[in-house]
């Protein structure tokens, strides 16, 4: 075989091989300062991005134009929630929350534990103060793609509500996510099917 055609296939593999490394790139917590893109199944995305130490930004979008922009204390505890409807802010949908602790004494998941806390709310609708309840599950494997990262379900219910959410904390990327909910009109659930850095 010629010289150059060994170059070029030499070339070629190099290149390959370097294409399958980029693509089985795992994200770090590194990337939260540029954002962290989940995709799941239905198509909607979340990118969650480190404002400071103890903050991350969380904004969801699914299809129609529906958008939540959150702050999560510890990528994980909201602190304002907002929605926006094709870009343009949904009247009245602002709200502020906040803990007994400040956000460095609110503690980090751990299986099998649980924080009780009273929180305090500020919408459209006026200061509501609530209880709620963060329950801690075992440790699991979560795996997307080449991908795969430490998992704690945690389960938040509020006593004066029938209603509960369920995230999903990674502490490996430091971050948690909304994997499902349940109220009065039923459940829902979000299955992640991809993990990205934002480039």
């Amino acid at each position: 075989m010629p010289h150059i055609y060994k170059s070029t296939l030499a070339a070629s593999v190099l290149l390959a091989a370097m294409a399958s490394a980029c693509l089985a790139t795992c994200p770090t917590q590194a990337d939260l300062d540029g954002g962290i893109r989940l995709t799941m199944v239905q198509g909607e995305t979340e990118v969650l991005t480190r404002l400071e130490p103890l903050r991350v930004n969380s904004v969801y979008q699914s299809e129609g134009g529906y958008e939540t922009h959150a702050l999560l204390a510890r990528g994980l505890y909201v602190l304002q929630l907002v929605e926006f409807e094709n870009g343009d802010l949904v009247a009245g949908s602002r709200s502020t929350h906040s803990y007994e602790l400040e956000p460095q004494d609110m503690p980090l998941p751990v299986p099998g534990g649980q924080w009780v806390t009273k929180s305090a709310s500020l919408d459209a609708d006026g200061l509501t103060t609530a209880v709620e309840i963060y329950r801690f599950g075992a440790e699991t494997r979560v795996t997307w793609g080449a991908c795969g990262y430490t998992m704690i379900p945690v389960t938040i219910s509020y006593p004066d509500d029938t209603s509960t959410d369920l995230l999903h904390w990674l502490p490996e990327l430091g971050v948690s996510y909304l994997a499902g909910y349940t109220d009065d009109e039923g459940e829902a659930f979000f299955d992640v099917l991809a993990i990205e850095a934002v480039q």
